[in-house]
């Protein structure tokens, strides 16, 4: 009886324990399986929607009472950062780039409120300010960005964005191109004895110094590429010396540039040109490789011929090197062709001889009779030879006509100066009348040595036609150009 009723006790204790094992299994796949709130989401702040191209101006400021102002420009690829008693300007893109980074502070995790007593950040837009600060304490790489509204929230965020607004790190946001525009208008170079200015009108590059000619258009838009891609090796914040003492009191090189710029204000067309200078100094280390440089650009109204400052000025250390490859020697920019126009726009060619035709005076008042008068009729030419009257050419004279055009219109001079060839011989005075244009050019032979390159021999002299247009002397060693000349001094009347 009794091992029965110990039985008994057995089975119910251990029913007790099943039941108790049954109800916890079954109440934690209830919370593991019940369905669960969603979190609650972060709160967001204005970053989230920052954008450049409605912000007017960035203030950053520090403890010490010191800041920054970053302004966009009359250029919508370029900012201005003003610290100090300069000004110099920052690229939209990097602009972008810190707004992409601060966008991304909205999502970084919410942290307990810290101080933030590093940079304190101020956007502009209108007539309303956004403002977020900054710990200047790191701590595991991370710091701490206080956005500022209604609530205030806080992020932790990685330490580069403490970092992008250091002192140090803004002033890393200035570009380091000695021009900040390109598609310039004017440009003026100088070094130590030489000077050239050239200037672009209608899209076409002339010399106006120190002689006014037709500018090689490549030559030209070479120069206009290179002054871009100057580029500052660092600032120099602290000048260690005057302009004196860093040699651009006398400077090796200036550079001024003029970009013209029209804006629309109230319907009205404005116009304003950005006045840039680059000036060399002296070497700033023995070894000569960098070199002080002095930069500033100004505002001018044509208008009123009145100039305001746009940015700099700055000191700045650039590389030798990258100024070297400039030359201000006019010879190299000066248009190879001696007419700048197509040879089916020549009209009217006259030869005539003149003991004077290689200097550059005035040409005689009237075209004497004994002269050479050639013309263009419909798609055909004529040729009034001296004592003649006006017929169409023999095979011989339109190979002559069909070289000098070749020679004046199409044929590049290999060597170009401001003096003729020595012994160099008259054979006579051209003019051309063209489309909109003309000129006067004399004609003259010499024996000439060709252009070598540097370290080569000089080569043996060779017979050469020698143009003069201006005060500019071009000379043709190609067989054309030979041709054409003995063909003019075959088809002039001997004298007498």
């Amino acid at each position: 009886m009794s091992c029965l009723h110990y039985t008994a006790r057995v089975n119910t204790r251990a029913a007790i324990v099943m039941l108790l094992l049954a109800l916890a299994i079954g109440g934690g796949a209830f919370f593991a399986l019940r369905p669960r709130p969603e979190a609650a989401p972060e709160q967001r702040t204005w970053l989230a929607q920052l954008d450049p191209a409605t912000i007017d101006t960035i203030t950053i400021r520090w403890n010490d009472n010191q800041q920054a102002l970053l302004e966009k420009t009359a250029m919508t690829d370029l900012w201005l950062l003003r610290q100090g008693s300069s000004a110099w300007p920052v690229s939209a893109r990097r602009v972008g780039a810190m707004a992409t980074l601060l966008r991304d502070v909205d999502s970084a995790p919410a942290t307990e409120k810290g101080a933030t007593d590093g940079a304190t950040v101020t956007f502009r837009t209108g007539s309303t300010d956004r403002t977020m600060s900054i710990s200047s304490g790191v701590l595991g790489g991370r710091a701490i960005v206080r956005v500022h509204g209604e609530p205030d929230v806080y992020r932790s965020v990685d330490a580069q964005i403490a970092r992008l607004f250091e002192k140090d790190g803004v002033r890393a946001w200035r570009e380091a191109a000695a021009f900040n525009t390109g598609d310039f208008s004017r440009i003026r170079l100088q070094t130590i004895g030489r000077q050239i200015i050239l200037a672009r009108n209608a899209g076409r590059w002339g010399m106006q110094v120190p002689v006014a000619a037709p500018a090689d258009q490549e030559r030209c838009q070479q120069l206009a590429g290179q002054l871009p891609r100057i580029t500052l090796s660092r600032f120099i914040d602290q000048p260690p010396g005057n302009d004196d003492a860093l040699g651009l009191a006398a400077p090796e090189a200036l550079i001024d540039t003029e970009t013209d710029f029209r804006t629309v204000v109230n319907g009205d067309v404005q116009r304003r040109t950005l006045l840039q200078q680059l000036k060399v100094g002296g070497p700033v280390d023995p070894s000569g490789k960098l070199h002080y440089a002095s930069l500033r650009a100004e505002w001018l109204d044509p208008a009123t011929r009145s100039v305001t400052p746009a940015w700099g000025p700055v000191l700045a250390a650039i590389p030798r090197e990258s100024l070297d490859a400039l030359s201000a020697e006019s010879t190299q920019y000066l248009s190879r062709l001696s007419v700048q126009t197509a040879a089916a726009d020549v009209a009217r060619l006259t030869i005539y001889r003149d003991d004077n035709a290689l200097k550059d005076e005035r040409p005689p008042a009237a075209v004497p009779d004994r002269s050479v008068q050639i013309e263009r009729y419909l798609e055909e030419w004529r040729i009034r030879p001296p004592g003649s009257i006006l017929r169409g050419p023999s095979p011989t004279e339109s190979a002559g006509i069909e070289y000098l055009l070749r020679t004046l219109c199409e044929l590049p001079a290999e060597a170009i100066g401001r003096e003729a060839p020595q012994g160099t011989t008259v054979v006579a005075r051209l003019k051309v009348d063209a489309t909109g244009a003309g000129e006067d050019i004399g004609v003259g032979i010499a024996s000439v040595s060709p252009p070598a390159d540097k370290g080569t021999p000089r080569p043996d002299p060779k017979p050469a036609l020698v143009l003069r247009v201006g005060g500019i002397y071009r000379v043709y060693f190609q067989q054309p150009a030979l041709d054409a000349a003995r063909w003019i001094a075959d088809a002039l009347p001997p004298e007498g």
